[in-house]
């Protein structure tokens, strides 16, 4: 175990859900474990409501600098980053990367949001990026992705996850 623990040390991992569900998401994963270290990372404007003892709320964007990122392995392996869709989009999708390309390289927006769209990466010098800082996704409410929220696919493809874990109660065709 020590070696596995050396060779492929733990990671954060999120839960991407609608944000009707963020609060829901929360209790579950509380009661499933008194050892989950839990975050709810939302926007402003998502509404507080009532959470969990011990879940804390993240409303600044996530950057790998965070603390969260930087902590010791058994509490990387033990945290959960519960995000809404719409804040995990707007945060660290490739108009947000292109905003800083823009801002910080002085490059054209329209024309670097397009080639970031197809990209399988964000720019390495972006400090949203979450790349290879997460290692399981679970995506609930999974038939929500795909063309008509390409924003929240690519953030999703760009965390670069180890697994994917896609959940639904919707019967899919």
């Amino acid at each position: 175990m020590a070696s596995y623990m050396t060779t492929c040390p733990p990671k954060i991992k999120f839960w991407v859900t609608d944000t009707y569900l963020l609060e829901q998401a929360a209790d579950d994963a509380a009661k499933f474990s008194v050892n989950f270290i839990i975050y709810i990372y939302r926007s402003d404007r998502e509404k507080d409501s009532v959470l969990p003892s011990g879940v804390k709320v993240l409303t600044s964007p996530l950057t790998f600098r965070h603390e969260i990122f930087n902590n010791n392995n058994v509490v990387k392996a033990n945290t959960i980053v519960i995000v809404s869709k719409g804040t995990l989009a707007a945060r660290h999708r490739p108009g947000a990367a292109a905003n800083h390309a823009r801002d910080h390289l002085g490059l054209n927006r329209v024309t670097t949001k397009s080639a970031m769209s197809m990209s399988s990466r964000p720019p390495t010098d972006w400090e949203r990026s979450l790349e290879s800082h997460v290692d399981v996704v679970i995506i609930d409410e999974a038939y929500n992705i795909g063309k008509r929220n390409i924003d929240v696919w690519v953030a999703i493809r760009w965390l670069a996850a180890d697994f994917y874990i896609l959940l639904t109660a919707t019967p899919v065709p």
